[in-house]
């Protein structure tokens, strides 16, 4: 009855599938996949552990400032900078965990330090961005990040895994037996290698 009333010709057809329905149903697939990717993000972003006592804008926003430093160094890729805006915190201090806009990347660069090198870098360098809930907590990983950003070996493991391959590390050894290589960190090591191969 109603699908004559709604100038349908065939009652059965309608109830099938109506009109309005097709194309939702059509979309479904690739939209729930995105839902549910940026449910679980927005979930991981909510997990962030509430501070035992205030923040204070001023250690979130050096934590910040080293993360944006640090990732520009380390990373072979161009990253957007992180902004946040911590207008709303009242007299400098903020009673909620680390937004998410910062967690997250935290939390991707904790898990990074896990995978470069085979996890060489973990004891040195690891951290758990879910225990981070003073400000003292804040500025011990302001630290990392700040010896991250120094440590070649860190991030030549980084851009490797970043491009995928061992050949930029492979090419310089071969060039060290022909000639002396530059002054640097390893030069003591590197120039007895290359006496001992001539």
């Amino acid at each position: 009855m109603y699908g004559y009333e709604k100038g349908q010709p065939m009652a059965e057809d309608q109830a099938a599938m109506p009109p309005e329905a097709a194309p939702p149903a059509a979309e479904a697939a690739p939209q729930e996949a995105m839902d549910d990717s940026e449910a679980q993000l927005q979930q991981l972003a909510q997990s962030a552990p509430a501070p035992t006592k205030p923040f204070t804008v001023k250690a979130l926003k050096t934590l910040l400032d080293t993360f944006n430093q640090t990732l520009s160094k380390i990373s072979a890729i161009d990253m957007p900078k992180i902004e946040i805006d911590f207008e709303g915190a009242e007299k400098g201090k903020m009673d909620q965990p680390i937004p998410g806009d910062l967690f997250l990347p935290l939390v991707a660069i904790s898990e990074l330090i896990k995978m470069v090198g085979g996890g060489e870098f973990e004891s040195k360098l690891g951290f758990d961005p879910f225990t981070i809930v003073t400000d003292t907590d804040l500025r011990k990983v302001t630290a990392l990040l700040k010896m991250m950003a120094k440590d070649k070996k860190f991030i030549e493991a980084v851009k490797e895994l970043q491009e995928g391959g061992p050949e930029a590390e492979m090419e310089p050894a071969d060039e060290g037996g022909d000639m002396a290589p530059p002054p640097d960190d390893m030069g003591a090591q590197d120039e007895t290698l290359a006496s001992a191969m001539q």
